[in-house]
């Protein structure tokens, strides 16, 4: 899975679809063909981080590599 680091307003509209706004950091946003599929809010912990975004990541269309 690719990853892009974006820095306050540096999304640009036309690059994906969020389902609302970010308002805190860390925010992790999973985008599958230009929508959001996934959000992880904050940072728990290594664990809790891994177990989110392997749920969230359970949900794609498309095949991933875990980690």
């Amino acid at each position: 899975m690719p990853l892009r680091t974006v820095q306050g307003l540096d999304v640009l509209e036309d690059d994906f679809v969020l389902e609302k706004p970010v308002h805190f950091t860390p925010t992790f946003v999973v985008i599958e063909n230009r929508r959001e599929v996934g959000r992880i809010t904050g940072y728990h912990g290594d664990a809790a981080f891994w177990e989110m975004l392997d749920y969230i990541l359970l949900t794609l269309s498309s095949p991933t590599v875990g980690n």
